[in-house]
């Protein structure tokens, strides 16, 4: 009996241990990018935060997964449609960000999304967020768009939003790029003077 106990101990302490941490889904912005207020600005091509980086629409989840380290996520979302994602904390620039397949229509493989929040010491660390110690420099997309930029630094880069509401801001353009036609759409949140959410989408249209 007493060996019975104990394998049965054995094998519940193994289950927890290899149990697979819970995933960490993007958060949802709350307010959805479906003006049809288009902007004529150029944004959500590319992001980078020291060796991290790539461009929406064309950079695999996989590649960055194998260059960069972190396990591909997957489940359901309460903002969209996210099916798989990365999760990396970035404790030296003091962010946490996703990159995301969310597209049903495409391929299923390129980045299409990507969210940034900042990232405090009351924060939980998770092993479902891979942390990245040696990036040093925040997320940056399309060189010069970042969380904690001004509103005024916003829109003198982009313009008046396509949308607004309780301090959310949202840009939407329908550009072509390399011939084919795009949805790109950028969501901020204002608090402070200051840019505290940050998510990024381009999808291809055809």
């Amino acid at each position: 009996m007493r060996g019975m106990m104990l394998g049965l101990a054995l094998g519940l302490w193994a289950g927890q241990a290899f149990a697979a941490p819970a995933p960490i889904a993007p958060p949802s912005p709350l307010i959805g990018p479906d003006s049809q207020n288009w902007s004529h600005a150029s944004f959500a091509r590319h992001f980078a935060a020291g060796a991290l980086k790539g461009d929406l629409g064309i950079t695999f989840l996989s590649a960055v997964a194998r260059q960069s380290g972190g396990q591909v996520q997957s489940g359901g979302n309460s903002s969209a449609d996210a099916q798989q994602w990365l999760c990396y904390d970035l404790p030296v620039a003091h962010q946490r960000i996703w990159l995301s397949v969310t597209d049903e229509m495409g391929d299923g493989k390129s980045i299409d999304r990507v969210t940034a929040v900042p990232l405090t010491d009351r924060d939980p660390h998770s092993p479902a967020c891979a942390t990245l110690a040696k990036v040093t420099t925040p997320l940056v997309l399309d060189d010069g768009i970042k969380l904690g930029m001004t509103r005024a630094e916003l829109t003198q880069r982009l313009g008046a939003p396509s949308k607004e509401a309780s301090g959310w801001l949202v840009y939407r353009a329908n550009p072509k790029i390399n011939g084919a036609s795009v949805i790109t759409s950028l969501t901020v949140h204002i608090d402070g003077g200051r840019v505290v959410f940050l998510e990024a989408f381009n999808s291809s249209t055809d």
